[in-house]
């Protein structure tokens, strides 16, 4: 039995006469084979590992489920932060919540509030900007002139 496991571990050459030479693996042959060995296990891993992580990313129904009830809202008029509201809050249900209906109303308000803001800057020209009013009084004729010269270009 242990004649047969050396013939298993040794390898048969071909030397230069022809004549058939058993070649015993070396300590490096050992370790080389052991090096890839190990290459081959962490390949095998990395793939097995990509396997489950496809697999669990296609049999993840939540995902499915929170992205149709976004579009479900959007549908139904809510914009982006109102929907990310109602979903922190309990999604569609929450729709009917009249604390939810009231919260959603003041930001929708709050929102026109902000869209509404006049910018009293526009109603001003560009030397009511840079000047004031007691500097353009004050301010020499020729000065002035330069000023509306500048202007005007």
């Amino acid at each position: 039995m242990e004649d047969e496991t050396k013939i298993e571990e040794s390898e048969t050459s071909q030397n230069t006469d022809g004549e058939a030479t058993e070649k015993t693996p070396t300590l490096e042959d050992y370790l080389e084979l052991e090096k890839k060995n190990k290459q081959l296990y962490a390949r095998a891993k990395k793939a097995e590992e990509e396997v489950q992580k496809t697999k669990t990313l296609k049999q993840d129904p939540s995902r499915d489920d929170e992205w149709r009830e976004k579009m479900e809202l959007k549908v139904a008029g809510y914009d982006d932060k109102e929907v990310e509201f109602l979903l922190r809050n309990g999604g569609k249900k929450a729709v009917d919540d009249v604390f939810v209906k009231n919260a959603i109303s003041a930001m929708r308000e709050q929102k026109k509030a902000e869209n509404a803001a006049v910018d009293d800057s526009g109603s001003k020209s560009d030397i009511e900007r840079k000047y004031t009013m007691e500097q353009l009084k004050e301010m020499p004729t020729a000065e002035l002139e330069k000023v509306l010269k500048t202007l005007g270009k």
